[in-house]
């Protein structure tokens, strides 16, 4: 099935039900006579009322229990291909809701986030002292806002923390003491 096909479908179906429920003398309400003609519960009687009226505002088949409940107003052909339309159109909703995530969830991961270039008062190629006294030179900033920096001295390359400025593996080991 198309696109196309589909918004051929959905006026095709749109029709069969102006035909079945069409408005009232004064135009603004749809008669829901035919709804007799079913012996539905209060229920199912309200939820194909609801589900009628949003079919007209948005223009898209129905869903299974409403097309279920009115199976009975159209031909087994017409019932049929109703059915695989909205098969069609879920999937397709579907898929666009799941693009959708993806771009949302893409852009929430920037939101408050520093920008790539040097943030933090840190630039490329400038030295700095750490919180245990080493000097530093900045090579480049990750994407999380850690440093990676070479060690004055000994060309030793390490990571720095942004926001405490310490290193992350301290220059000696630490000793337990017992």
């Amino acid at each position: 099935m198309t696109d196309e096909k589909l918004r051929e479908i959905q006026e095709v179906f749109i029709k069969r039900l102006s035909e079945f429920f069409p408005y009232k003398s004064g135009g603004k309400h749809k008669d829901f006579s035919k709804l007799d003609k079913l012996n539905l519960s209060e229920s199912n009687r309200k939820h194909v009322s609801m589900s009628v009226n949003s079919t007209f505002t948005y223009g898209r088949i129905s869903p299974p229990r409403t097309l279920g409940l009115l199976e009975p107003l159209f031909n087994p052909d017409e019932f049929t291909l109703f059915k695989e339309a909205y098969s069609y159109q879920a999937e397709k909703a579907k898929a666009i809701r799941m693009e959708r995530a993806k771009t949302i969830h893409a852009y929430r991961k920037t939101i408050g986030r520093p920008t790539k270039s040097f943030s933090g008062g840190l630039e490329k190629g400038s030295v700095t002292t750490t919180a245990n006294s080493e000097q530093v030179k900045i090579i480049k900033q990750t994407e999380s806002g850690n440093y990676i920096v070479e060690v004055v001295g000994n060309k030793e390359k390490r990571l720095l923390g942004r926001d405490d400025m310490r290193l992350v593996q301290p220059s000696c080991p630490t000793k337990l003491i017992y």
